[in-house]
């Protein structure tokens, strides 16, 4: 899924001139300004944090504002705990001053919503998203501008915890409203419109992806222009959806746009450009351009780590990508440490069951094959099987889990050819439907050299 961002960086210049009108309304002089940004930002942002409380009235409106300001800025800097614990603050001012169910409170529950979905917790967002939902309808109406943007949140968090039904319902709720408040060509309805192209990938349903996203396109370009920092998402999501068909060569067109535009952006470590890194990686692997895509695979790793630090979790997938890129440069010792470093920071982070588990765990099923290391084939083997079959929805990647799982079996001296050829049988049917046709080529050919 793709989210609607809290705000641009730009947007930090904003909320600093806000949070200082706001102080000097309540007789508070303090230079804040872009000493936010500065190196000794934290410090001096700690310190104008203290003074409020000693405000003139803690429950003071422009408290309130300064707080959120405050927020949206640590939200901003990737600082998300600072920043839900600002926003906290702000809701429970407003809740002292308004009640609970007041409208007022919508915009905070918001904001609260945005860093709680940054840091993973979807579940408690889309209650968050929900309750905002809640209230504007209840005092703007169902056709309000502002509900769609509330439908467009809850879509979007439904989608990110994998239920499309429900992420569908909102966002297509929010199309029609936004549709009739501005017309089929207005700006605004931009956002529902890629983020209904993701749900709509996400359901296997890619002319209508297609449709959507293509749309979107057309509005971004007529008002954005060709060099917004929003436009690389956008072609990567279209990207995307070439990549699910198997039109690789136009997936790989779109990814080169956009990291075109990314790395026109004027900072060669901005997280745009990692993201479109990362997309043609993965292209050129699909491709078997291993070199390239190792090539790639460490430019986006080295920004990852450069923002992120080493070893997290959400680099992880590229990382995935390198190894994969190692292993078809034939470099098996190597692509082996990823993959295994890759296993170990998923388990970590995500539990031994995780479908994203499965994927390192496939990976290394295959290397261990190419070594000839067959009873640990096996058994990674079976797990990633295992653990693709247990996940909340089908899963691509069983398939090939089942075809690796067969190869091992027939391999092993102790194996069952029987259930070999079984599980390849049910890996070339379930491939065949697929529009690119290279693996269930593969999985036929072994079956024919394999009777």
């Amino acid at each position: 899924m793709v989210g609607v961002q809290l705000g641009r960086l730009n947007d930090g210049e904003r909320w600093a001139r806000h949070a200082k009108l706001a102080l000097d309304g309540l007789g508070l002089n303090v230079d804040l300004g872009a000493a936010i940004w500065s190196d000794s930002g934290d410090e001096q942002g700690e310190a104008l944090i203290q003074t409020l409380p000693s405000a003139p009235s803690s429950a003071h409106p422009l408290v309130v504002s300064t707080l959120t300001n405050l927020g949206n800025l640590r939200h901003l800097a990737g600082d998300y705990g600072e920043a839900k614990m600002l926003h906290d603050r702000a809701l429970s001012l407003q809740e002292e001053m308004f009640g609970a169910d007041h409208p007022n409170l919508a915009g905070t529950l918001q904001v609260i919503g945005n860093d709680l979905f940054a840091q993973g917790n979807t579940e408690e967002a889309t209650a968050l998203f929900s309750r905002v939902l809640e209230l504007r309808e209840r005092w703007l109406g169902p056709d309000h501008p502002d509900v769609a943007k509330a439908h467009i949140n809850v879509g979007i968090a439904y989608g990110e915890a994998q239920d499309s039904a429900n992420a569908l319902k909102h966002l297509e709720l929010a199309r029609k409203t936004l549709e009739n408040a501005f017309g089929p060509a207005s700006p605004a309805l931009q956002a529902v419109l890629q983020n209904l192209g993701a749900v709509h990938s996400d359901l296997g349903d890619y002319p209508k992806a297609r449709e959507m996203l293509e749309r979107a396109l057309v509005l971004h370009e007529a008002t954005m222009g060709l060099d917004h920092p929003q436009l690389p998402g956008l072609l990567i999501n279209l990207g995307n959806v070439e990549l699910r068909v198997g039109d690789y060569a136009k997936a790989r067109l779109f990814y080169q746009r956009a990291l075109s535009v990314a790395e026109n952006l004027g900072d060669p470590q901005h997280a745009e450009v990692a993201t479109a890194l990362k997309a043609l990686a993965e292209v050129h692997c699909s491709l078997g351009e291993y070199a390239q895509a190792k090539t790639l695979a460490e430019r986006a790793i080295a920004i990852d780590e450069h923002v992120r630090g080493v070893g997290h979790v959400d680099t992880m997938p590229i990382v995935f990508t390198l190894g994969r890129a190692l292993h078809g440069l034939g470099d098996v010792r190597a692509a082996t440490k990823q993959q295994e470093r890759v296993l170990a920071i998923l388990e970590a982070s995500l539990g031994p069951i995780d479908a994203r588990v499965g994927l390192p765990v496939l990976e290394l099923a295959k290397l261990r094959l190419d070594e000839n290391k067959v009873g640990e084939a096996l058994g990674l083997a079976r797990r990633a099987v295992q653990i693709f079959s247990q996940a909340a929805k089908p899963s691509e990647f069983l398939p090939g889990a089942r075809f690796t799982l067969a190869r091992a079996l027939w391999e092993s001296p102790a194996g069952d050819r029987v259930e070999a050829k079984r599980l390849a049988e049910q890996a070339a049917d379930a491939l065949a439907e697929r529009a690119d046709k290279r693996e269930h080529e593969a999985v036929l050919a072994w079956l024919a050299a394999h009777r």
